[in-house]
């Protein structure tokens, strides 16, 4: 079965539509689908592009679409969860 990963640019070889993979769906029978959004026909059009669910089995890869930006370190912002553990001492 084939994978790919999420924000990778991927076509389908039977209908020819390209976008940018969104989701990847997994059903119980062992069935995996990919939903492919397009891209706007243009940058400051205010119409959202169809977006396709699509058998992996289908598709292949054709570009790096989105790359992944740095994820962000997880950090204590505060909030009552951690004053109260910081009076309780057990931080």
């Amino acid at each position: 079965m084939k994978s790919f990963t999420l924000g990778t640019q991927l076509q389908d070889i039977v209908s020819g539509v390209k976008g940018i993979a969104t989701a990847r769906t997994e059903f119980l029978n062992g069935c995996i689908q990919y939903t492919i959004s397009p891209r706007a026909s243009k940058p400051t059009s205010p119409e959202i592009p169809e977006s396709y669910l699509i058998d992996a089995d289908q598709l292949k890869e054709v570009g790096v679409g989105i790359i992944k930006k740095k994820q962000a370190t997880s950090r204590v912002t505060g909030g009552p969860t951690t004053s109260q553990q910081a009076k309780r001492g057990t931080r």
